[in-house]
């Protein structure tokens, strides 16, 4: 089991057919089907109950489904905690012990307290 197969799990009872799943997941039906059979393998259920009209989950399918969207919302809810951490920007920066390089130094600082993600080091 994976997080993908989740998501695809997910989406397939959100829409309620594997061919709809498959197309709002920008993957093609076959594929779909084989990770879902996969999942259920995985898991000894069968998640789905198959017929000419789409998918519905089955009772046991239903208690793993709550249970992978909580799985899938802690994992949302890291990626969002961690996810800007590469993004900052670090300046660093050695001047002399100068008034006139501090004060420069402490101008360009309050000018870029309106911007997120910078890590200044000064020395």
């Amino acid at each position: 089991m994976n997080i993908s197969h989740l998501r695809y799990a997910v989406e397939v009872e959100k829409t309620g057919s594997i061919t709809r799943a498959a197309e709002n997941l920008y993957m093609g039906q076959p594929n779909l089907s084989k990770a879902i059979k996969e999942l259920e393998n995985s898991v000894g259920l069968t998640l789905f109950s198959r017929t000419y009209h789409g998918v519905s989950p089955t009772a046991q399918g239903k208690i793993f489904l709550d249970q992978a969207r909580e799985v899938l919302s802690k994992i949302q809810e890291m990626e969002s905690l961690y996810q800007n951490r590469g993004e900052a920007v670090t300046f660093s920066v050695c001047i002399p012990r100068a008034s006139y390089a501090s004060y420069g130094i402490e101008r360009f600082i309050n000018r870029l307290k309106k911007y997120q993600g910078f890590s200044i080091d000064i020395q």
